[in-house]
């Protein structure tokens, strides 16, 4: 490119993909990013076209504080979309966020409610025939001869010794 420049050719930026290039490990893109790694071949261009660069210096400085004001305007942009829009999104997102966890944790919360009311009606259920069960027992047992036959004594023991005290 620089021997183009040179020689008096201009070239012209198309803004579209004509080809991608493969990065690996070795490649030449992820090498240069290593500053040492880069700084020896730059030294190497600039000496080797030194009075290319001198000529269009001017041009080059104007050429990339251009673009850098572009990108400083289009990064103030993105900056003022992000405050404008992204900011009041997320914060919505962020409430509606937080009020599904307080609904969910009120949803937890009644289903524990929930599984423990039905723990305690099965726990009275079998209180309920657990004590059908012995009123029965208890019924048979004062219809049986022996309750019969012993009344008499226990009349006395809660006349002398149990109860009437």
């Amino acid at each position: 490119w620089l021997r183009l420049v040179e020689s008096g050719r201009a070239g012209a930026i198309i803004p579209e993909v004509l080809f991608y290039y493969r990065r690996r490990a070795e490649s030449m893109s992820r090498v240069m990013l290593d500053a040492r790694a880069y700084r020896r071949p730059l030294d190497v261009l600039l000496a080797k076209h030194d009075a290319a660069y001198r000529e269009h210096l001017t041009d080059v400085i104007v050429a990339k504080e251009r673009e850098a004001l572009h990108l400083g305007r289009e990064v103030a942009d993105l900056e003022r979309d992000r405050l404008t829009t992204l900011e009041p999104a997320l914060r919505r997102a962020r409430e509606e966020l937080a009020a599904a966890a307080r609904k969910a944790e009120q949803v937890r919360r009644r289903k524990a409610e929930e599984e423990e009311l039905q723990r305690l009606r099965v726990a009275r259920d079998e209180l309920q025939r657990e004590t059908v069960t012995l009123r029965s027992e208890v019924a048979a047992l004062r219809e049986s001869l022996s309750w019969r036959l012993s009344a008499p004594l226990r009349r006395i023991y809660d006349i002398f010794g149990g109860r009437g005290r």
